[in-house]
């Protein structure tokens, strides 16, 4: 089953630590912890996709966003770096509500 990545949307008050396009639609990378980098890297392995669960702000609802295959993934102090390479713009409805704080989940495309 594919590996979908729970986002918090790009206008909300975090530290900018994933690379969104300006459209807030599509992003090119992450930096996250060391689990999903694993899982980032399992799928890499695979040639699976993975998709970008961006999650609900203001007026706008929760969405996948996009699918893209994974280009790397780079330690970087305690984080992980993980690039996405050419990532396909969607607009779907998640097939999960993800709980508070869960980072991932897996689920049929």
């Amino acid at each position: 089953m594919p590996l979908y990545v729970v986002l918090p949307h790009p206008r909300t008050r975090q530290p900018p630590k994933n690379q969104w396009r300006p459209d807030h639609r599509l992003v090119d990378s992450i930096l996250t912890n060391s689990g999903i980098a694993t899982l980032c890297n399992v799928a890499q392995m695979a040639n699976d996709y993975v998709y970008a669960h961006r999650c609900a702000w203001g007026s706008d609802a929760p969405e996948i966003t996009q699918r893209a295959r994974v280009e790397s993934v780079t330690r970087k102090g305690r984080d992980y770096h993980v690039v996405f390479s050419s990532p396909e713009p969607m607009r779907v409805r998640p097939p999960v509500q993800p709980m508070r704080g869960q980072q991932y989940y897996f689920d049929e495309p």
